[in-house]
């Protein structure tokens, strides 16, 4: 009589496979009848016998690992409905019986359930074509975790190991956190005014770049090139298919283009989308969290050559206020101060002297960031009782007139942009002559 049977059991297989009389069950599994024995005069017949079990189950749970961390560290309310989930049984092949994720009972999503099982060895499979779009399955059994709070599910098959019930078990065990790959990019580019925001033309972007990705500890975990985007526009990268976690990159300056470094990091003004962020110094940029999904298109670097400016004062004998002279009249000893858009001196100085080719009379100064400079000659050093000679005279050029002022001794304003070399910042200078008086 099966409403005798202890609390939640059922009547197990009748005569199966590989049982004989004497050691199957014979209870029908629904009314709990056996077949009928023919007994003689004096027969007995010990084999009719009833086998109960109590039916097995196994879940559980499908959630959001917004992390990644393959930890069940998430809220309640970040299950997943809709995911199909299949039972395998102890050879891996699909049961026939399959579910799809849920709310439970307590109205929270994400839950599925496998029940009236008999006792045996089971897994499942969660169908990741039912997945959310782009979503994958997170790091099974991670560093940390244990069977109830950890991912089970295998990252390409989404099938998990297998578990034993014995009658009456249940397994709430079996789950699989998903999550969305992050990315990150995004743009190299020479900035021109080295301001150190993007306000260039895209065709300023540079290909060949060099990137490396690194992880939260700064280890260098890929790379990448700078390169043409899909609108063919130059000079961008990307990271694409990455756990979420925190990240930065490293431009490598030994690629950028001959003679070029990295522009003002988060300059004044600027925003995080349009600014550089590579350190001067190493190219690295500051790190960025990105969570299940998330892309940052915003670490970028800017990149100029740096510019330069001299070049000469000379003895202007005819004082024509024209370079006509021959090489040896440069003047040495001059001192000569870099001054900005403003005309305030930078702190920068030089003084005249030999160039190269040992002609006297030359200065420069180098490693300029591209912008506005003029200089001053400063007349307290030129040769005892010379002053300039008239500036920008008539049918001279800027590359053979003097640019001194006669008082100040300080030049016209010159424009540099990123690798530009202005040679043209020149002072004639020459003693005036002192009227003869016959007597």
């Amino acid at each position: 009589d099966q409403t005798t049977l202890p609390a939640g059991y059922q009547f197990t297989t009748p005569a199966a496979a590989g049982t004989t009389d004497a050691n199957d069950s014979d209870a029908d599994q629904t009314t709990g009848k056996t077949h009928s024995v023919t007994l003689a005069a004096g027969d007995n017949n010990p084999d009719l016998d009833a086998g109960i079990y109590k039916p097995a189950s196994l879940g559980n749970y499908v959630w959001y690992d917004n992390n990644a961390d393959g930890k069940q560290n998430e809220t309640a309310a970040q299950g997943v409905n809709g995911v199909k989930v299949i039972l395998l049984d102890a050879s891996g092949n699909p049961t026939g019986a399959t579910t799809t994720t849920a709310n439970d009972a307590g109205g929270n999503p994400g839950y599925y359930a496998f029940t009236g099982l008999k006792p045996g060895t089971y897994s499942v499979q969660f169908d990741k074509t039912t997945l959310p779009a782009g979503y994958q399955f997170t790091t099974p059994t991670a560093s940390g975790t244990t069977d109830a709070n950890d991912s089970d599910a295998n990252q390409t098959t989404g099938k998990t190991h297998t578990v034993a019930l014995a009658s009456g078990d249940n397994n709430p065990n079996l789950d699989a956190g998903i999550y969305k790959p992050a990315s990150l990019g995004n743009y190299v580019w020479i900035d021109g005014n080295a301001d150190g925001k993007q306000n260039e033309a895209a065709t300023q972007g540079v290909n060949g770049v060099k990137v490396t990705l690194l992880d939260a500890g700064g280890n260098a975990i890929g790379s990448t090139t700078t390169a043409n985007d899909a609108s063919n526009n130059p000079g961008y990268y990307a990271f694409t298919g990455l756990k979420p976690g925190t990240y930065s990159v490293q431009f490598d300056k030994t690629t950028l283009p001959a003679g070029y470094q990295f522009t003002t990091p988060t300059a004044s003004g600027t925003t995080d989308a349009n600014d550089s962020d590579a350190n001067q110094t190493t190219g690295k940029t500051h790190t960025v969290t990105l969570a299940s999904g998330d892309n940052n298109p915003n670490l970028d670097a800017g990149i100029y050559k740096p510019a330069s400016l001299g070049n000469y004062v000379w003895y202007d004998n005819n004082a024509d206020g024209k370079q006509n002279e021959t090489a040896a009249q440069g003047v040495n000893g001059v001192k000569v101060i870099l001054l900005d858009a403003s005309g305030n001196p930078t702190g920068a100085t030089t003084t005249t002297a030999n160039d190269a080719g040992g002609n006297p009379g030359y200065y420069a100064f180098t490693g300029l960031k591209p912008g506005t400079y003029s200089v001053q000659f400063d007349k307290t050093t030129l040769p005892a009782g010379y002053q300039f000679t008239t500036p920008t005279a008539s049918g001279t050029t800027d590359a053979n007139d003097s640019d001194a002022n006669q008082t100040t001794g300080k030049t016209h304003t010159v424009t540099l942009a990123s690798g530009d070399n202005n040679p043209n910042l020149d002072a004639g200078i020459y003693k005036p002559a002192t009227p003869k008086i016959d007597i």
